[in-house]
Order: C-alpha cells, then sequence, then structure tokens
C-alpha cells in the first residue's frame, strides 16, 4: 500500500472517528435538550393558562364547596354512634307503625366508614308485616323522609313466606337492609 492512500485511509478513520465520538453525541445532546425544552414550555403554557384563569377557578372551587356542603348537610354529625342509633331506631319504627305495620324485627348489623368522604354509616335489618299497599308506602316514606337513609337490599314474602303476592291488600313481610349515614364528629 502506498502512502498516499494510507494517509487517505487514515484520514477516512479520523473523520469517522470525530463523527461517531463527538458529531453523533452532539446531536444527541441536543435532542434531549430540545425534548426538556418543549416539555417546559408546555408547562409555561399551561401556568400561563391557570393564571389566566385564576378567577374563574377560584369560583369554581367555591362553589364546589358550597355544594359539597350543602351536600354533606344532610347527614347529621354524630359524637357518639350509640346515642345515634338510639335516636334512629325509634324514628325508623314509627314510620312502618304510622303506616299500621307491625315491627316483626329491628337488628343493628355493622357499622362502617366510606372511605376518602368523612362519612360513617351504621346497617340495620328491618322487617314490617302488614298489607303491601302499606308496606310499598312504608318504604317510600322511609325513602323519601329520610334523606341519610338508603335501602341496600329489599326483600318481600308473601302468605306463607312465599313470592307470590296478587294483590295490594295481601299480607306480607317486607324485609329491607338500610345505611344510615352520617359524619362523624370533627
Amino acid at each position: 500500500m502506498d502512502a498516499s492512500r494510507r494517509n487517505l485511509l487514515i484520514s477516512i478513520a479520523v473523520v469517522l472517528a470525530v463523527l461517531q465520538f463527538l458529531i453523533v453525541p452532539w446531536f444527541a445532546a441536543q435532542a434531549a435538550a430540545r425534548e426538556r425544552l418543549q416539555v417546559l414550555t408546555a408547562r409555561l403554557v399551561r401556568s400561563e393558562a391557570v393564571l389566566a384563569n385564576k378567577k374563574l377557578i377560584q369560583d369554581t372551587e367555591r362553589a364546589l364547596s358550597a355544594a359539597a356542603a350543602q351536600t354533606l348537610d344532610r347527614f347529621p354529625r354524630v359524637a357518639n354512634v350509640d346515642a345515634f342509633r338510639l335516636e334512629a331506631q325509634p324514628k325508623v319504627i314509627a314510620v312502618g307503625a304510622a303506616n299500621g305495620l307491625t315491627v316483626s324485627n329491628f337488628s343493628w348489623l355493622i357499622d362502617g366508614k366510606v372511605e376518602g368522604s368523612g362519612l360513617q354509616f351504621a346497617r340495620a335489618r328491618v322487617q314490617w308485616s302488614g298489607p303491601v299497599r302499606a308496606l310499598a308506602a312504608a318504604q317510600a316514606q322511609l325513602e323519601t323522609g329520610f334523606p341519610n337513609v338508603f335501602v341496600r337490599e329489599v326483600g318481600v314474602a308473601g302468605p306463607g313466606g312465599g313470592p307470590g303476592i296478587t294483590s295490594a291488600d295481601i299480607p306480607a313481610t317486607l324485609t329491607l337492609v338500610v345505611d344510615l349515614y352520617f359524619r362523624g364528629a370533627p
């Protein structure tokens, strides 16, 4: 191999080494810097939008806070769960009595918490006996008259314990599993 050819090959090797170890990493660093700049620009645009809508965001937050407070007002604040039960049980039983029903069972089942809401509940099983028409009226009155009561389960048994109810005046037994929600003491 002659000297000019060898010098040409060495020059090509040097150029390739410069490309491999200097130019390619420089281009990669430029691409990474461009990506970081795009992310920061997007954050800046979002921050500017938040600042431009600051009043709207604050008004919306106040409206949501007021709506949440109004929603929570339907749930009584309770310091003592046992006292709450003693107060709630006669009220629930009275709904059945007001409709001419007899209470064949009322039992508290469990207490629980609704995670992330600040609400707690006491679950009860209520069993009323009487005409189907009165049972339906009592259930409707319980659900509409007590905004913190939610029916979880409903069961109706006709005469002899079967489901065959053919008239609104047939005696039957209504079993409700209800949750009475409340807020704990602050």
